[in-house]
């Protein structure tokens, strides 16, 4: 993971993740609120919807990974699942360019029970 000049602030070691230690088929990430039992859910990221975009809806940008080689790539395949979209959501990955890379937003009031 990269900071915000560009600097290592982790990794994950192989003998932590052995299993990663020649190469990874596929990555994911994610994010996740959490209460307690049959209490609304939290609001996510600012709390407003991926559709409201720019200036209210939360984001990440310059999502990269790095190859066999030490290149830095930018994920050419990229799904999304949200379990709950009436709480939260996810906008689709747009390429914003050369230098902030692959973006998307996400967010949502939450209010959501279990």
């Amino acid at each position: 993971m990269l900071g915000p000049n560009k600097l290592p602030i982790g990794y994950w070691p192989s003998s932590i993740v052995p299993g990663l230690a020649d190469y990874a088929k596929v990555i994911y990430m994610g994010g996740i609120t959490q209460a307690p039992h049959n209490e609304p859910g939290p609001p996510m990221g600012s709390g407003h919807f991926a559709e409201e975009g720019f200036s209210k809806a939360s984001s990440f940008s310059g999502v990269q990974y790095i190859d066999a080689n030490n290149n830095f790539q930018y994920p050419k395949h990229h799904d999304k699942y949200v379990d709950e979209s009436v709480c939260y959501n996810m906008g689709d990955a747009f390429d914003t360019d050369q230098h902030n890379g692959l973006a998307f937003f996400f967010g949502g009031p939450g209010r959501c029970t279990r």
